[in-house]
């Protein structure tokens, strides 16, 4: 049963271990388990109840992170987006004006049509057709984005419902022992010690709990009900304008937010840029967001948190299903998981946005015309805390710079597209200003 389960995996042909596979999952679940409480908050603020919330996000996490492993076979988790429960929330809801329940039945036709792109392989030509200088762009812009999330669970940083940030200066033994963790993290792993950011979010818990920082909340608890928010779309006002232009939006948002991790993952795994087995990995993120809106959620995303487990060695799904087992863990274990402090997971965050940042150094800063775009992604995707701004506004600057030189004929025909739809949705965002 183990060769069967090794050979299943692949794990010689990887040439890893159980042992490292294993840890590798560990690491990548902590590191993305604040999605199990900050979701819910950034739903309820949107109407929807927040147990039924917590859940939806623990059990849709859990399908789509075993499906990645069992189906795919590689080492990223998928769990619903921070930028799109921001985006749901504060834009679809609290700025555009739909109810959670038509917001929810956006999300789910959004999912409906990532499908269809992937069964006609249009999502995996746009991936495979963005330029080399966006995807270092959005790696390096990605890493800014996870120093932001770090930021933001510290208290340093504030998000808005218009998705820009502003700055909270303020010292207290939360960040203290962020500064200890992230100090700890790199020493570790500069010893090769691949369990290092395990060691530092156990230690990190308990001088927490000794500080008084965070408070123990039991272990095991029956989980809530789902009810609450468990099939609530609203289908009687889809051909109402207001709906169709969220319907747009969030289908933008989802497609980049959804896409830029496994762009970004994929690079760090896969330095040949080949991605083995691409149109299995779009399968389970956008069947995801389908259930996931019929849950109570908002939509999935592969998320780029997943460099924590490979970037100490994890190459294979064991990796993703080790998550989506802890993740179902969590339905019973959430009293204990939700006391865990935001200071454990804030290291590792920061230690992974800096070695993302670090993909922008290979870039040619010399060529004016990919500099451009390369700043507006930088730029724009950490100071409006949108993944799906920068994608935007490094689309289109791409295209509008290279358009007024002797470069245009280098402009990939998904730029254009990707730019166009762009444009068409930040002038329904300026509309609704």
């Amino acid at each position: 049963m183990h060769h069967k389960f090794a050979k299943f995996f692949e794990i010689n042909q990887y040439n890893t271990t159980w042992r490292a596979e294993i840890i590798a999952g560990i690491t990548t679940f902590f590191a993305v388990a604040y999605v199990i409480i900050v979701n819910p908050l950034l739903l309820q603020s949107a109407g929807l109840d927040y147990s039924a919330a917590l859940v939806a996000t623990i059990v849709i996490s859990f399908c789509t992170s075993i499906a990645m492993g069992l189906f795919a076979g590689i080492p990223m988790a998928i769990a619903p987006g921070f930028g799109l429960c921001v985006f749901f929330t504060y834009t679809l809801v609290l700025k555009q004006g739909l109810s959670w329940n038509s917001a929810l039945t956006a999300s789910f036709f959004s999912g409906i049509l990532l499908i269809i792109l992937n069964v006609l392989k249009l999502r995996q030509k746009i991936i495979l057709s963005i330029p080399t200088t966006l995807l270092k762009a959005i790696t390096g812009a990605l890493g800014l984005y996870l120093i932001v999330i770090a930021l933001r669970l510290l208290g340093l940083v504030s998000i808005h419902e218009q998705s820009h940030i502003t700055f909270n200066p303020m010292m207290n033994k939360e960040i203290g022992l962020t500064i200890v963790g992230f100090i700890l993290i790199k020493t570790l792993l500069k010893k090769g010690i691949t369990s290092a950011f395990i060691i530092v979010i156990v230690l990190n818990y308990i001088l927490a709990l000794c500080m008084g920082v965070t408070e123990y909340k039991g272990i095991v608890a029956l989980p809530p009900s789902l009810s609450p928010n468990l099939l609530k779309l609203d289908f009687q006002n889809i051909f109402n304008f207001t709906f169709l232009k969220g319907f747009y939006s969030i289908f933008l948002v989802t497609l980049f937010e959804s896409s830029a991790g496994l762009i970004t993952l994929g690079r760090i795994l896969y330095p040949s840029g080949y991605i083995p087995r691409i149109q299995k990995a779009l399968v389970p993120d956008s069947v995801g967001t389908v259930i996931g809106s019929l849950l109570g959620t908002a939509p999935m995303s592969i998320r780029v948190e997943s460099a924590a487990g490979i970037s100490i060695g994890g190459k294979t799904g064991i990796v993703s299903f080790v998550v989506g087992i802890l993740f179902i863990g969590c339905l019973f274990f959430y009293p204990l998981t939700s006391s865990i402090p935001q200071s454990a997971s804030a290291p590792i965050l920061l230690v992974l946005g800096i070695t993302m940042i670090r993909q922008l150094k290979d870039l040619n800063w010399k060529k004016g015309t990919d500099v451009i775009a390369v700043l507006a992604t930088l730029i724009i995707m950490p100071l409006y805390f949108s993944i799906y701004y920068g994608f935007a506004f490094g689309f289109i600057s791409y295209v509008l710079v290279k358009s007024f030189t002797r470069e245009r004929k280098q402009i990939p025909i998904v730029c254009w597209v990707m730019a166009a739809l762009s444009v068409v949705q930040l002038f329904f965002e300026w509309l609704n200003r």
